[in-house]
């Protein structure tokens, strides 16, 4: 966590790759937000959602982040949601 508020403190963007899934890590992405909201933070490959029905509900996971400005989505891996 400090690690993470220091980033926050120098502008430092913070990326997560999920890659066990979303779901697996969306507690500890809340609780970092919370923490340190001035951090930038980027979920990498859409979260690891995919098209299926745990994907579709994964995904929408990933929109609940929405509301957190300082939380951005890597586009990349398409393949993964098309």
């Amino acid at each position: 966590l400090a690690v993470y508020r220091t980033c926050g403190q120098l502008n430092i963007p913070v990326g997560i790759m999920c890659f066990k899934g979303l779901d697996k890590h969306y507690a500890d992405i809340l609780r970092l937000i919370a923490a340190s909201p001035e951090t930038t933070l980027i979920i990498d490959h859409f979260g690891f959602t995919n098209l299926s029905d745990i994907g579709d509900e994964l995904f929408n996971l990933l929109l609940t982040l929405a509301e957190y400005p300082q939380v951005h989505v890597k586009i990349s891996a398409s393949f993964r949601i098309t």
